[in-house]
C-alpha cells in the first residue's frame, strides 16, 4: 500500500487539486483504510485458532500441489531436439 499512497498524489498534482482538499480526502481515506486494518486485526487475533483450522489445510494443499508438479516437471523432462547440452 505505501506504493499506492505515494502515487495517488501525482494525479491529484497533475489536476491542481487544492491542497486542503488533497488533505481532507487523503486524511479521510486514511481514517476508513486504518480503521478497517484495525478491526480486522482484531477481529483475527479473538479468531486466530479458528483462522488455523481454516488456513492450515489449504497452505498444505498448495504446497504438496507445487512440489507434484515440480516433480512431475523433473521426471519427464526431455531436451528439445536439436538442441546440446553443454558440459
Amino acid at each position: 500500500m505505501p506504493l499506492g499512497r505515494t502515487l495517488i498524489s501525482l494525479p491529484a498534482g497533475m489536476m491542481a487539486m487544492p491542497f486542503w482538499s488533497f488533505v481532507l480526502f487523503t486524511a479521510g481515506g486514511s481514517l476508513v483504510w486504518n480503521s478497517f486494518l484495525v478491526g480486522l486485526g482484531y477481529w483475527m487475533e479473538t479468531n486466530i485458532g479458528r483462522i488455523d483450522e481454516l488456513i492450515a489445510p489449504v497452505v498444505t494443499a498448495i504446497f504438496v500441489a507445487i512440489l507434484a508438479w515440480y516433480l512431475w516437471r523433473v521426471l519427464t523432462w526431455k531436451p528439445r531436439p536439436g538442441t546440446r547440452l553443454q558440459r
